[in-house]
């Protein structure tokens, strides 16, 4: 199977280009600069000759990329904390993914994979997560954009797409080349400043081995069960296959 994967040079991103080439899938990467492959997921041994240059707000190279593509995870998006990129990061998010996953629908693409956040679920006083949690996104930009974006995706699968959606957490692991995800930036940030998380503070931490593999075992599979688990996320009952 060939697959396209937004956001290969990043942190989730790579590591799943990394575990799907591993399962025996064919990885295509859609990148705005050739060279970001080389010092990026590159470096973890994936092989990164098949590649589309393109952006994901620019649905014709969506389309170029998509091209000879069985199957797709959508993994880039914008993330930033400063509240003047709010708006631009709203317009990235929600148009890059209408442009990836409206492709992928229309092609017949199958699966389609959604690499959300815990964060599109996020309220204050939440204490269990689930991944049938209504999109709620907090009060920040990143938040906000990734519940609007939620609620796109969700209808994409009200309407019979075969689309299933991730919730990683705060993923830790060894780098993506000189790629070392936003929570590790943050736990760095936490030593630096010698700053102690407050008692109501409840990360959840997750591998980076495993939250690249669960996208293998069903998502994989078009003739399998990947139906009965459209939203995987922590604490979810849909989740509870995984082995991580």
């Amino acid at each position: 199977m060939r697959v396209l994967v937004t956001g290969g040079t990043g942190f989730v991103g790579g590591w799943t280009a990394k575990a799907m080439a591993e399962a025996g899938h064919k990885v295509r990467f859609l990148v705005r600069k050739e060279a970001r492959l080389h010092t990026t997921v590159a470096t973890l041994g994936v092989d990164v000759s098949d590649y589309a240059v393109g952006d994901i707000t620019d649905r014709a190279s969506v389309e170029a990329a998509l091209d000879g593509c069985d199957a797709v995870v959508h993994s880039a998006a914008m993330v930033s904390t400063d509240p003047a990129e709010a708006d631009r990061m709203m317009a990235i998010n929600l148009e890059g993914t209408r442009n990836v996953l409206g492709a992928a629908v229309d092609r017949g693409l199958d699966p389609i994979v959604h690499v959300s956040s815990i964060t599109a679920l996020f309220r204050p006083g939440l204490e269990t997560f689930a991944a049938d949690l209504p999109a709620a996104g907090g009060s920040d930009g990143y938040g906000q954009s990734k519940a609007r974006v939620e609620l796109y995706v969700r209808a994409l699968q009200d309407s019979g797409a075969p689309v299933t959606i991730t919730y990683p957490g705060m993923v830790l692991g060894p780098p993506v080349g000189d790629q070392f995800g936003e929570a590790a930036e943050g736990v760095r940030w936490v030593l630096l400043t010698r700053s102690v998380p407050g008692r109501s503070a409840r990360p959840g931490w997750w591998s980076t081995f495993a939250t690249s593999r669960l996208y293998i075992p069903r998502s994989w599979n078009p003739a399998g069960d990947r139906g009965a688990i459209p939203r995987v996320g922590i604490g979810s009952r849909s989740a509870s296959w995984l082995t991580c």
